[in-house]
């Protein structure tokens, strides 16, 4: 229970703990900053589902069913055309089902959480050395963007030097697009850098 007269606005604190209200001030417009800045990624990501499972799953169910009405239809008239017609279809659904899981490990990947950044990266073709386990942001941040990133390069290594974490991707094309603006935003988030050469991508993200 506060003392009666205690002003419990941040100034009030702030004039307590003898800081200048200036400093509270651009704390609370770096706490709105950061707010802006996590719904627009929020925003972003589910934008981009959205339109991978109305271009991507979508499609790919409504083929299904047309492919399954045509092999019905003639499965009495034709039934080497109905097999073979849903052989097709088999591979179609395969298919299918590869983009729902890739789909699925880009939303989200069981194995950061449960297994450590370590494993979640060799997943995804990245070297890992001397990883621990680190605050869920921050393997967060670095998984998303060596997910966004790995494509690009020929080569990617994430690394630790004790107190410091590192990501290198080798032969990214030089190209600034949203992807790279968002692993930027990602890495900055926690704290770190990602600088973009003509060698490639480099980002380190302060563990202390």
């Amino acid at each position: 229970m506060r003392p009666p007269g205690t002003d419990a606005t941040p100034f009030g604190f702030a004039a307590k703990a003898r800081l200048p209200p200036t400093a509270i001030g651009l704390a609370l417009l770096d706490a709105a900053a950061y707010s802006l800045h996590v719904f627009s990624e929020f925003d972003r990501e589910r934008r981009r589902i959205e339109e991978a499972l109305h271009d991507g799953v979508q499609q790919d169910l409504a083929a299904t069913l047309g492919a399954l009405e045509l092999a019905r239809e003639l499965l009495d008239a034709d039934p080497a055309a109905a097999r073979s017609e849903l052989e097709d279809l088999a591979a179609q659904v395969e298919a299918a089902l590869e983009r729902v899981r890739a789909l699925a490990r880009s939303v989200y990947p069981s194995i950061l959480p449960a297994r450590g950044l370590t494993d979640a990266l060799r997943s995804l073709d990245v070297e890992a050395a001397d990883l621990e386990r680190y605050p869920l942001e921050v393997e967060e941040a670095v998984y998303f963007s060596c997910a966004a990133l790995r494509s690009r390069a020929s080569r990617a290594r994430v690394w630790s030097d004790g107190a410091t974490l590192r990501l290198e991707l080798l032969d990214v094309a030089a190209v600034e697009d949203i992807q790279l603006s968002q692993a930027r935003e990602r890495i900055a988030a926690v704290g770190g850098q990602l600088d973009l050469s003509a060698g490639g991508v480099s980002a380190s993200v302060p563990l202390r």
